[in-house]
């Protein structure tokens, strides 16, 4: 197994990982004790993610107990057209560099970061994160109680109250996307969406939700406007699916910083309370 010359420590797939290069990773993350190494390591892919390839290595050492049990390793997406979305939505840089620029800012539970690297021209991305044991990822489908949900809010303003309003992380290119010409493309994209997906649940919508449809669509361009100035940095995607649970702890882990940008809060209350 090669690595690639992509960056200090860049892999492109979970298969170029070695013993070596992940003793180097977790020594130079200061989680691995001074003279261990790791010995060997299994893989076991894990998540549904739609842009990324996501890895458990269950790890053993030289000294036994001289590192974490298990890492998460998480790589762009062998499907080549799932990594070429990943590019042109600049999703991969935009985790990484979150990890990098603004994880250490906020006080919302995130796994700890080992490694963050990434090739914004090509997409290539290597995240090596801890590995939330014990853990189980929410479920949309299902939802979940009001104790969970006010949790969840909690955990969330743990996000925005950091970064309200921050002149340095408004600055950031990647984290504050939005252009003279950006709430036009939205526009635009959710009105060619609209016929399919009326077409794909038409036995699902009553005709009166679906003319609510039709109408919040058509007056887009004027509640976009309505939208307060004050910014702070948002997930974008604030779901059960990208929290973490862990038995006997109240606050989730949220995950999947794919979509983070600089915008009102209330899209990320909203978007959680709606879905």
């Amino acid at each position: 197994m090669t690595q690639h010359d992509r960056g200090p420590g860049l892999l492109r797939i979970p298969s170029d990982v070695t013993p070596e290069w992940l003793t180097q990773v977790l020594s130079r993350a200061g989680v691995l004790q001074a003279g261990a190494r790791v010995t060997a390591f299994e893989c076991t892919p894990i998540g549904t993610g739609q842009m990324a390839d996501t890895t458990r290595f269950t790890l053993a050492y030289d000294e036994p107990g001289a590192g974490p049990g298990s890492v998460v390793g998480k790589f762009a997406s062998a499907d080549d057209q799932s990594r070429s979305t990943g590019l042109a939505l600049r999703a991969y840089e935009i985790e990484v560099r979150f990890y990098r620029e603004v994880a250490a800012t906020v006080s919302a539970r995130l796994p700890a970061v080992h490694l963050a690297e990434v090739e914004p021209e090509t997409g290539w991305f290597t995240l090596l994160l801890e590995d939330i044991v014990g853990a189980e990822q929410g479920d949309q489908i299902e939802a979940c109680g009001p104790d969970v949900a006010a949790a969840v809010l909690e955990e969330m303003a743990g996000l925005h109250a950091p970064c309200w309003e921050r002149a340095a992380l408004a600055e950031l290119e990647w984290l504050n996307r939005s252009a003279p010409g950006s709430d036009g493309l939205l526009v635009a994209l959710v009105s060619s969406l609209l016929p399919g997906f009326l077409e794909r649940y038409a036995d699902r919508l009553s005709s009166e939700h679906q003319d609510v449809c039709r109408l919040f669509v058509e007056k887009l361009p004027a509640w976009l406007d309505t939208r307060g100035t004050q910014r702070t940095a948002t997930h974008g995607d604030f779901r059960l699916d990208n929290l973490l649970f862990q038995p006997d702890e109240a606050r989730p882990v949220v995950v999947d910083w794919q979509t983070a940008a600089w915008a009102p809060a209330s899209v990320d209350v909203a978007y959680f309370i709606g879905g």
